[in-house]
């Protein structure tokens, strides 16, 4: 009975252990408000993030009050671009994204 309830922590141990591992990958986060020309919030833009160097894009759309995140990125270099039909769209070029951060656009 003793054998088994220490395996059982072991196997609990190395669970908790790979699941920390797992979590120290190299990411980071684009976030940020898509506005208008005069200032007011645009909800519904569709915010792509295409890294510089892979050519890998991820997007999304932002909400309600026009707040966007793109979490779970590669850390490195990204264009970002927002788009909403009878908008002009919007790029920014060559944002960093670093290990744990929020790069905001």
């Amino acid at each position: 009975m003793r054998r088994g309830v220490m395996a059982l922590l072991m196997a609990g141990a190395l669970l908790a252990a790979s699941t920390v591992a797992f979590a120290q990958v190299e990411q980071g986060t684009i976030a940020g408000t898509v506005f208008d020309k005069s200032g007011g919030v645009v909800p519904g833009a569709t915010v792509v993030a295409t890294h510089v160097d892979t050519k890998v894009a991820r997007d999304t759309v932002s909400n309600g009050s026009g707040n966007y995140a793109l979490p779970y990125l590669r850390a490195g270099i990204y264009d970002v671009s927002a788009e909403l039909t009878g908008f002009t769209g919007a790029r920014v070029e060559r944002v960093v994204v670093s290990v744990g951060s929020t790069a905001t656009v």
